[in-house]
């Protein structure tokens, strides 16, 4: 009987045992899966948090890089309108003071060739250079604020003063542009074409009230008021186009610059030609 009993006993124990291991062995997933169900929860709720917590982040960076963009924007023309302005000062020294003085080095075809053909290739070489090298950017706006002056002057002395009291005044245009932009930002990411015919629009009736108060408004006057407006718009979307490209800025500026110096050569040698009663070279 007792060997019955001790027999029981080790099935008992035996049976306990086997339940006990399949307890375990069934209670372990279990636990693993509760703390990788766990884990994974914790892990979503994370990502959610730093995607929450870095919205506003890259919200203000991209905010900060619009900015930027239109602030280069802007200084391309405003830049541009002060080397128009400088060169137009040239023009006008180089037509009514330095004359004599250019003409003992100069003569007219020789100043044309310097003013439109030497000046813009060095300066375009010197630009590439200070893509290729890295030129510090005072020294890039000294060089190109001495060849507007430079420019201004030997072309002053090939366009005769008279004719170049009565064309528009060149920094106009770009400063307008200027305003006009800053004005019609938000309306460029909307419709592009709308915001430049503003901008077009602004410059142009700029150009028209001042020519009037000055009594210069002919012809020729608005044909160059156009071609003024145009050499701006297409620096305004070159400008845009351009932006996140480093260096670019000078490329445009200097764009605008020699744009400028061309149309007034262009429109001199088509429509200069006038006499003491057409003083100002009227087209028709």
């Amino acid at each position: 009987m007792d060997a019955i009993v001790a027999v029981c006993d080790l099935y008992r124990r035996d049976i306990n045992e086997a339940v006990a291991s399949l307890r375990q062995r069934g209670l372990l997933p279990s636990q693993r899966s509760s703390r990788s169900r766990r884990s994974s929860r914790s892990t979503r709720t994370a990502v959610q948090w730093l995607r929450t917590s870095a919205a506003p982040v890259q919200n203000r960076v991209a905010k900060a890089c619009t900015q930027t963009e239109h602030r280069i924007v802007i200084e391309v023309l405003f830049c541009g309108a002060v080397l128009t302005f400088f060169s137009h000062i040239g023009s006008s020294f180089g037509s009514h003071i330095a004359g004599p003085m250019l003409s003992s080095i100069f003569d007219k075809l020789g100043a044309s060739i310097f003013a439109f053909l030497v000046l813009p290739l060095f300066t375009k070489l010197m630009l590439r250079k200070h893509q290729r090298k890295s030129i510090r950017d005072s020294a890039m706006r000294f060089m190109l604020f001495l060849v507007a002056v430079l420019q201004g002057m030997v072309s002053g002395f090939v366009i005769d003063s008279t004719y170049i009291s009565g064309e528009p005044l060149p920094f106009v245009t770009p400063l307008a542009i200027s305003m006009a932009y800053v004005g019609e930002i938000n309306s460029f990411y909307k419709n592009h074409l709308a915001a430049l015919t503003a901008c077009a629009t602004v410059a142009f009736a700029a150009n028209l009230v001042i020519g009037t108060l000055l009594n210069s408004v002919t012809k020729t006057y608005e044909l160059m008021t156009f071609a003024y407006v145009a050499a701006g718009l297409i620096t305004l979307d070159n400008a845009k186009r351009n932006v996140k490209k480093a260096g670019t800025e000078y490329y445009q500026q200097f764009f605008l610059l020699q744009s400028i110096t061309l149309i007034r050569a262009l429109t001199f040698l088509i429509c200069g030609y006038y006499n003491a009663e057409d003083a100002y070279g009227r087209l028709w």
